[in-house]
């Protein structure tokens, strides 16, 4: 048994680091459900993979004893994590009807193996020791009973969790998602050859196995960190902590919403862009952007488009709220508040400018929308062309809102101006102001 001594102090290193790298990346990644499952994976992996070693061909068939059988756990708790981490990944992915019924079999097949997997393991853990993984080193184990059983019981698994895994590819699902679980899927696979090969061989397995892992972690926090960026110019911190926390398939699944619209542009903005250098409508911009997305955030709302001097924004998606209109005439207001100073620096005397606001309130659908290449999120509905009317007929400084809007927040500020006539809608329309001070 020279080899196994001489191997046994770089398995212990070897699952020692693998124990080590999960919990770095649990303690830096979000604590989600998927996260915290794919750490518990790599402690199990860790374990596993240092402590066999310990017992190989020196455990009592007639009484093997609690230790064997509790190193036999550690390995079945790497099933038992991957199973929880490919479940969570079914769960948030955007999926068809029929390969949604084929996920549920899948997670139903592989929850049921590695229950199996646990008997057989606390039943006959001097069988997996002795015959199964001592065949790394003594390559006659494999004539064992022993060996073939748990030979076969592990490929089953691999078989079940590699169709899985497929049946992810297949489907829309976070995208740092699917880098990590293919780096896992492959991992697995190799961790699970690892066992039945030769030392040599398994060693270097063991060092690709967590290359692999590693990679995918890196990639999935690194995936993560430009989203966070990305996103946080658009949606409100709770928001983007809903989306970490539940995924981005779930929250930005199209979806009917009750919300407030609003939608803010510039006044005079097309004679003003023709009539300054365009690296002065460009700064313009930027500084307008940010004073409306620090109020967004500030309000908890989402900004869904940006369309040169237009911003179209919701309150009540995806994070929905019952309040949505008092808080969306509260954005609208705090808006012509922020946005006016920056207009009052870059205006000039033949060009001033303004910024007008408008508000609707009612039903929409919401979500990720478009084609295969290219998906936005954004709503569609009857409020959000009325908000876009609305905003078109304010005057610079003006916030004007539709009926359903006054109704909801129950402003005393908002009185009723006369009747519109709004382009797309039958007959006139029940138009609002909202006066204030700082209007």
């Amino acid at each position: 048994m020279g080899d196994l001594e001489s191997y046994q102090l770089a398995a212990v290193a070897l699952g020692a680091s693998f124990c080590g790298l999960a919990l770095v990346f649990a303690l830096s990644l979000e604590p989600t459900r998927a996260n915290l499952a794919n750490a518990a994976s790599g402690v199990g992996v860790g374990i596993s993979f240092a402590t066999p070693l310990f017992f190989l061909d020196d455990v009592s068939t007639s009484a093997p004893g609690l230790l064997p059988r509790l190193q036999g756990l550690s390995e079945v708790s790497v099933g038992v994590f991957s199973a929880i981490y490919m479940a969570s990944l079914f769960r948030t992915a955007q999926m068809t009807p029929r390969a949604r019924t084929a996920a549920r079999w899948v997670i139903r097949a592989g929850w049921a193996e590695i229950a199996w997997f646990a008997a057989v393991v606390l039943l006959f853990p001097a069988q997996r020791l002795n015959d199964y993984e001592l065949s790394a080193f003594d390559r006659s184990a494999h004539d064992e009973p022993g060996f073939w059983l748990f030979a076969i019981t592990l490929l089953v698994i691999g078989v079940t969790f590699m169709a899985g895994w497929a049946l992810l590819a297949t489907q829309q699902i976070d995208p740092a998602e699917r880098a990590r679980a293919i780096a896992t899927s492959v991992a697995s696979g190799l961790l699970a050859c690892s066992t039945a090969v030769p030392w040599e061989a398994s060693g270097v397995l063991a060092v690709l196995v967590m290359s692999l892992v590693t990679w995918g972690h890196m990639h999935y926090g690194a995936a993560h960190a430009r989203r966070a960026t990305f996103l946080g110019q658009f949606l409100s911190p709770q928001v983007s902590e809903m989306i970490e926390a539940k995924g981005i398939s779930t929250v930005m699944r199209p979806h009917q919403a009750e919300l407030s619209v609003i939608e803010c542009d510039l006044r005079d903005f097309t004679p003003y862009s023709e009539g300054v250098p365009s690296q002065a409508v460009v700064d313009l911009l930027a500084e307008y952007y940010d004073a409306v997305g620090e109020v967004v955030a500030r309000h908890g709302g989402t900004i869904t488009c940006y369309a040169g001097d237009g911003v179209l924004m919701l309150v009540g998606a995806p994070l929905p709220r019952p309040d949505h209109a008092a808080v969306a005439v509260a954005l609208a207001e705090d808006l012509i508040t922020a946005v006016d100073p920056v207009l009052e620096r870059w205006a000039t005397k033949l060009h001033p400018l303004g910024v007008g606001v408008g508000v609707a309130s009612g039903t929409v659908t919401v979500g990720t929308i478009g084609s295969s290449n290219r998906l936005d999120y954004t709503a569609v509905g009857t409020p959000v062309n009325l908000a876009a009317r609305l905003c078109s007929a304010a005057r610079a400084g003006e916030v004007l809102l539709d009926e359903r809007t006054a109704q909801l927040a129950a402003d005393t500020r908002v009185q009723q101006r006369d009747p519109m006539r709004i382009k797309g809608l039958v007959g006139l329309q029940s138009v609002f102001e909202l006066t204030a001070p700082t209007l």
